[in-house]
């Protein structure tokens, strides 16, 4: 598959800009050459199985984390992707906790 990837990159990287303009309704400036990390070893504080076979995740903050929810979308999609759509669904929450626990 990759080599298709390569191969198409190409053709829409160059002289295919119109079909850029007419898939996307805009023109690219430039390419940015990207490779995303992969996140790996998300550690969830609590992650419980329901008796109707569902998921319930929390995490327990002490302090405020503007970064949070982002990190919740983090978790959530590594929890789908190790259970898939098998589970049911699966509630994802934070909990901040007083100071001095």
């Amino acid at each position: 598959m990759q080599e298709y990837d390569i191969a198409l990159k190409l053709l829409l990287q160059s002289p295919a800009r119109r079909t850029i303009n007419e898939l996307t309704g805009t023109a690219v400036a430039k390419w940015l050459d990207v490779e995303l990390p992969k996140v790996q070893n998300l550690r969830l504080d609590l992650l419980g199985e329901t008796v109707d076979d569902e998921l319930i995740h929390l995490e327990l903050q002490s302090r405020h984390d503007a970064g949070m929810p982002l990190r919740m979308a983090e978790y959530c999609l590594g929890v789908y992707r190790l259970f898939g759509d098998s589970r049911g669904r699966c509630c994802c929450t934070w909990v901040k906790l007083p100071c001095g626990w």
